[in-house]
């Protein structure tokens, strides 16, 4: 035991200095730890919890017009106006906010909401034996006309909780995020064929899935881009036509999409 001892202490100066050097490294290296750690902690306390998203954008509804143009085409409209009346109703504006409370740097979990809008009209007339107004007239011949307004105006209001992960690309300055959310959306369509009135309701589960970026323009602001799909399936509707309200409930084939892609930009801000 003594040698040994004596060994130890008999090391040269450089080699002694060496240890030293080893022992002072690994002890900084710890500290390092430590602080990272309460550096870390100290900034997710820091974190702004709440933030509101404000956006803007347009929508394009996903369903297949290709029967509702049909319909159109055999009551009289040409085929060039179906074509550009269905294009017109596809299209529409979207108004988006969204509260989310950070749980922690990654996720985020919040409430959402998005309303729609889309109208689409054409002046023309359309055959007086037509199904949409039979009851009105007893007319049954081809030649015989109505004039008028042909007209939808489509609203929907979607609201859902909502899952984020939040993305860091470059910290403070650029992030990436998905989200996905599961909600109710409410659908009116207020429908004018010439002669004829219905107010079209009706209400069902929808998904949102979107996915976007933020460029930080302050701490508490930031400035986002996003594309999303909401997809959602009407399987009932109430008509109402002014007289009586009646429910249809579609058969299979006749389910009702109301699915529809968004791109939309806006602000972020934190709190």
């Amino acid at each position: 035991m003594s040698k040994k001892l004596f060994n130890l202490f008999s090391l040269n100066i450089s080699s002694r200095v060496a240890i030293i050097f080893l022992l002072i490294g690994f002890n900084s290296l710890n500290a390092i730890q430590a602080q990272e750690i309460n550096i870390d902690s100290a900034s997710e306390l820091r974190i702004k919890r709440f933030s509101i998203q404000i956006h803007g954008g347009i929508g394009h509804l996903t369903a297949n017009t290709k029967d509702d143009k049909a319909s159109l085409i055999s009551q009289g409209i040409s085929n060039p106006e179906a074509l550009k009346y269905y294009e017109d109703l596809n299209s529409g504006y979207l108004l988006q906010g969204v509260l989310y409370y950070r749980i922690n740097p990654k996720w985020s979990i919040g409430v959402e909401n998005q309303i729609f809008y889309t109208q689409s009209s054409i002046s023309g007339s359309i055959l007086m034996n037509n199904n949409n107004i039979a009851g009105d007239y007893s007319y049954s011949d081809s030649w015989d006309r109505l004039y008028g307004l042909i007209k939808e105006n489509i609203y929907t209001n979607y609201t859902g909780l909502s899952l984020k992960r939040n993305i860091t690309l470059i910290k403070d300055v650029f992030n990436g995020y998905t989200s996905l959310s599961m909600g109710w959306i409410f659908y009116r369509n207020e429908y004018n064929n010439v002669i004829l009135h219905r107010l079209l309701t009706g209400n069902t589960p929808a998904l949102n899935l979107q996915t976007g970026f933020e460029i930080k323009i302050s701490k508490s602001i930031g400035w986002n881009i996003n594309a999303s799909y909401l997809a959602s399936y009407l399987f009932k509707m109430k008509i109402n036509n002014g007289k009586k309200v009646s429910e249809n409930i579609f058969d299979r084939k006749d389910i009702k999409n109301i699915s529809r892609v968004n791109l939309t930009t806006g602000l972020n801000f934190y709190f």
